[in-house]
């Protein structure tokens, strides 16, 4: 008989198999038999942790944010530099985007589940981005006329925009980021904070 500390483990390791096996192969490509399969365990146990693929693509997707946050939180223990901590995000999501198979991008419109999550998220995070906006204007990186609000929507459609038309998989990630976000921040940065973006242009293309 499993102990509840074996069916937590049991349930991560269902959880990052979910999340590989997803990531290559897609969301619609992927059953439940083949999580199954991959850990060795029966349909019977798998389904005792999870009774659906979306209840277990959503703990894949909660698992993927918090693990998000928690890096974001771990840069903004380094530095308080608005622009330095979005440039260290960029990267962190180049290096995602990067791991993700096109069947898996082009996949993520098709399950509301996953786009309402995302919504939520952003909703219950809202007053952190504009506070975060007015403190990279206090810092002299962001213009002071810009709407915090306006500016926050703004990007949220561009990211939004980019799944949508599924630039993902049609060019590189910096190609994307650099047309689109990295274009967007310059917009709205002073001197100061283009001469960060325009560092960090140069320095990732030497290491692409």
């Amino acid at each position: 008989m499993r102990t509840t500390n074996d069916k937590t483990l049991l349930r991560e390791r269902v959880i990052d198999a979910g999340q590989e096996l997803f990531h290559k192969n897609g969301i619609r490509a992927v059953t439940m038999d083949d999580v199954a399969h991959k850990l060795h365990i029966s349909k019977r146990t798998l389904y005792q942790l999870f009774d659906t693929k979306e209840s277990l693509l959503i703990a894949c997707q909660q698992k993927a944010m918090a693990e998000h946050q928690q890096q974001i939180r771990n840069i903004m223990a380094e530095t308080d530099n608005v622009i330095e901590i979005i440039l260290c995000d960029l990267q962190l999501n180049m290096k995602e985007i990067q791991k993700f198979s096109k069947e898996f991008l082009n996949d993520i419109p098709l399950y509301d589940k996953l786009r309402e999550n995302i919504r939520q998220h952003r909703k219950e995070n809202k007053a952190n981005a504009l506070e975060f906006i007015q403190r990279g204007i206090s810092q002299g990186l962001f213009r002071p006329e810009i709407n915090a609000e306006m500016v926050y929507e703004v990007g949220v459609g561009i990211t939004d925009l980019l799944v949508e038309k599924g630039y993902y998989n049609t060019v590189s990630p910096f190609e994307m980021l650099s047309s689109s976000t990295i274009a967007y921040l310059r917009g709205i940065s002073t001197e100061k904070g283009i001469e960060l973006l325009n560092n960090f242009v140069s320095k990732y293309k030497t290491t692409e």
